[in-house]
């Protein structure tokens, strides 16, 4: 009899344990639901209880609880969480007759009507591993030459951060590449091997990858400034509620008379008539009918040419900012050099090359440094970038010797720590790069991440970002 007690308790014990495992799940379905907007339909790539199995092993911890509160407090945390049940299935140049109407037509357009520089901002909204947003700008290159750099800036994001490490290093397998002409392969990439290829750096560079949920988009672009997005196969995945709002979004951020490409399947479900749905070429695209808003400065007075420089003068390095993280850097340098003309001033000389570095213009990034170190001997910065420049030209020891300089001047520089251990794990010198990744991770937790010693632009990767490479990098290392 007292068997059978016994043995009634333990059902009814896994019983309740089996009911607080479904409970516990729903509940994590339902946070990824809400948070990424997935349609209640949507098939998940993995069950919701392995990526919980999964998320505990790598945070150590005992309890799904724990990992819910943890999930529900950190938004980076939630979206490591929520890219396990992300699907990350594309290919180059999916259709190519798109691409050949955007650039042929849709593009001389809006260089016609442009209000803005004949500037062309283009957006791949949900760029998986950037074969859209590649391929995209493959296809202006090719109709517009290498002067097309200059004619449009490209971005792209991803709520997935490993989809977006695959993009920035541009290495694809072969499937990926199987829709292009081997013309268009051998001129844009390297082959790695029998089955691998990347994407050569001059493309890699143009396009600007940045992390996060299609519904933030709004906020990161703050006002209307993308003539194209393209909104691909994606929308397919949400409930109408989230589709709706990322429409809404994406439309926000358009500027009059600009486009945004959804594929067949999806355009005609989003015809909320916020937009124009129109025909080109025999496709139909969204398009932002609005007229663009007077200028706030239609009716300034005229500056005269002293006023003019006085003003440069005084604003110059932040317009150069501004003009270099659009990558106008032809504008900016001008610009630039006028300031310099009449200032001597370290800081400009380190933006100069900053600026140049990004060009790939290796030999004057090393001159002026050299020059800065004349004037002063521990600039941190000027030391930072000849170790970039090091590692750039593959001078790896050179490169050990500036980062290590910097530590001699700020030890708080985790920028380069991350250097280092990079350059340790290339020596295969295990035990200081287990040392170097592990000091990063310290001086972030301490509040060190703004103290990367480059002043003047934001890091391509978030916080986040950094840490999760890093402690990855533990992981295979220890």
């Amino acid at each position: 009899m007292s068997d059978r007690k016994n043995t009634k308790q333990y059902i009814r014990s896994l019983i309740i344990i089996y009911n607080n495992m479904t409970l516990s799940s729903n509940n994590f379905k339902a946070l990824v639901q809400q948070t990424a907007g997935f349609d209640t339909n949507y098939h998940w790539p993995m069950s919701i209880e392995k990526g919980i199995q999964a998320m505990m092993q790598q945070l150590k911890l005992s309890d799904p609880q724990t990992l819910y509160q943890k999930l529900v407090q950190s938004p980076d945390l939630l979206y490591d969480f929520i890219q396990q049940f992300t699907i990350n299935e594309t290919y180059f140049n999916r259709e190519p007759m798109l691409l050949e109407t955007v650039a042929s037509n849709l593009v001389p357009e809006l260089l016609i009507e442009s209000q803005h520089e004949k500037h062309i901002n283009v957006l791949s909204a949900g760029c998986s591993t950037g074969e859209e947003p590649y391929s995209i700008a493959i296809a202006m290159i090719e109709r517009y030459g290498d002067g097309c750099w200059k004619m449009f800036d490209f971005y792209a994001i991803d709520i997935d951060i490993e989809a977006i490490m695959t993009a920035t290093q541009g290495i694809y397998n072969s499937r990926s590449v199987h829709m292009l002409d081997q013309r268009i392969l051998q001129t844009h990439f390297y082959p790695i091997n029998n089955s691998h290829y990347q994407l050569k750096k001059d493309i890699r560079n143009q396009v600007n990858f940045y992390r996060m949920p299609l519904q933030k988009v709004k906020h990161f672009f703050t006002v209307p400034q993308m003539d194209i997005i393209f909104y691909r196969n994606v929308s397919i995945y949400f409930d109408p509620q989230t589709r709706q709002s990322i429409f809404n979004h994406l439309s926000d951020i358009l500027r009059p008379g600009g486009y945004l490409i959804m594929s067949p399947t999806e355009t005609f479900a989003h015809d909320f008539k916020r937009l124009a749905l129109i025909e080109k070429q025999g496709f139909f695209v969204f398009q932002n009918k609005k007229q663009p808003t007077e200028s706030l400065f239609a009716h300034q007075p005229i500056v005269n040419e002293s006023q003019k420089k006085s003003l440069l003068q005084c604003k110059s390095l932040n317009h150069v900012v501004e003009l270099a993280s659009r990558k106008r850097y032809e504008f900016a340098l001008n610009q630039l050099d006028e300031y310099m003309n009449d200032n001597d001033d370290l800081q400009a000389h380190v933006l100069k090359a900053c600026i140049l570095i990004n060009q790939y213009q290796l030999s004057q990034v090393r001159a002026i440094c050299q020059e800065i170190h004349q004037k002063d001997r521990l600039n941190e910065a000027a030391f930072l970038l000849l170790g970039q420049v090091d590692r750039l030209e593959n001078q790896l020891k050179k490169a050990q010797f500036n980062f290590s300089q910097v530590l001699n001047i700020n030890p708080q520089n985790w920028l380069a720590h991350y250097f280092l251990a990079k350059i340790y794990e290339d020596f295969s010198d295990r035990h200081h790069a287990i040392d170097a990744y592990k000091a990063v991770i310290k001086l972030i937790n301490i509040g060190k991440f703004t103290a990367h010693g480059l002043l003047f632009f934001p890091l391509s990767f978030t916080m986040s970002d950094i840490m999760f490479l890093c402690q990855k990098r533990l992981e295979m290392l220890e």
